[in-house]
């Protein structure tokens, strides 16, 4: 997918767990769904909003809370170098779900942070390239704990300037 001129949010969905190909792929794939995303030079936000952005990876369907506190999300995020003409790892890990129950302004739901131990923190806001296109490479799986995948989304997006009054 490409962020371009005018656009605040791209998202790709995975169709349902089919990014999980098993023993097979757990020996000769990553088992994770991969999105590759291009920024051009001439991406430019609306007036409104900043010029950089951010990536995301989030479950697409709910996930039960005896499997929540279980759950793992693998969430990497990888640029192109053209000095080294490979995929450099920027950032990421894995993410541990937590069951949240309802709350006053909440609705229960299983939310994912990352796991202290397995997650390298980047800063998540990029701009795009002055000349030329970026290029860079999500890796997003949902594990959950009896061995299924669950189907995620990756998305990338631009936040609104907030202009004081």
């Amino acid at each position: 997918m490409s962020l371009l001129a005018g656009d605040t949010l791209k998202t790709s969905t995975s169709a349902g767990p089919s990014y999980n190909t098993g023993l097979v792929g757990a020996i000769l794939g990553c088992n994770s769904y991969v999105v590759d995303v291009s920024v051009p030079s001439t991406s430019t936000p609306p007036l409104d909003y900043d010029r950089s952005f951010q990536f995301h990876a989030e479950k697409s369907t709910s996930i039960r809370e005896e499997l929540c506190n279980l759950a793992e999300m693998q969430f990497r995020v990888y640029a192109w170098s053209i000095l080294v003409g490979e995929w450099v790892f920027v950032g990421g890990g894995v993410k541990q779900g937590t069951w949240y129950p309802n709350g006053p302004l909440t609705s229960q739901e299983c939310r994912f942070s990352p796991k202290p131990e397995a997650y390298t923190e980047f800063v998540n806001h990029f701009d795009p390239p002055l000349a030329g296109t970026n290029r860079y490479r999500i890796l997003s799986s949902v594990m959950l704990p009896d061995g299924f995948f669950s189907e995620v989304r990756v998305s990338v997006q631009r936040e609104r300037t907030i202009i004081p009054d």
